[in-house]
């Protein structure tokens, strides 16, 4: 599916990877996953990731060309009997597979952002996600220290997560002024 070019200076590895025009396109009908192996000689990691084209077509949503209706959930990481959201793939899998049996395949987190398992599940599982930035109102002042800890947050959220097929959006927060 591809090659790449690379250069490993300084404990940072920057390359630029050539996909071939045949790999699989991810969405949630067709959720076919890409992986990546990096191998420096000192060191070794796997990576999974999809492609998907999503893109806007007057007030249409589509991915990979095909209209897409997003019939989708809200969900705020409340898990009462734990206390926690999960941090392990296994039950975010079993959470979108009750979610698909009742036909929802997007995912809005109110005010949050979900752990990298919710992620990976939802990439296998074919869920669209939607993390937010911790913030619900206004912030009055553009120059201060909350609004640059949300810019650094909305960073670290991309930085972290975006390789992940299934983060299709990001908001800035919720019911902003």
């Amino acid at each position: 599916y591809a090659s790449a070019e690379a250069d490993y200076a300084d404990g940072i590895l920057e390359c630029t990877i050539t996909l071939s025009g045949s790999y699989p396109l991810w969405s949630e009908h067709s959720p076919k996953l890409l992986q990546l192996e990096i191998n420096t000689g000192r060191d070794m990691r796997q990576l999974y990731f999809g492609m998907r084209r999503l893109s806007a077509d007057g007030l249409k949503l589509r991915i990979n060309g095909s209209e897409t209706f997003l019939r989708g959930k809200h969900d705020g990481l409340v898990f009462p009997k734990t206390g926690f959201a999960p941090t392990d793939i296994a039950s975010w899998i079993k959470v979108f597979e009750t979610a698909k049996r009742y036909g929802i395949n997007h995912y809005r987190f109110h005010t949050c952002c979900p752990p990298d398992a919710a992620f990976a599940a939802a990439d296998i599982m074919g869920i669209y996600m939607q993390p937010e930035l911790p913030f619900w109102g206004t912030i009055p002042d553009e120059f201060g220290e909350e609004h640059k800890f949300l810019r650094e947050e909305g960073f670290r959220m991309l930085r972290e997560f975006g390789h992940h097929p299934s983060f299709v959006m990001m908001s800035m927060g919720n019911e902003l002024w």
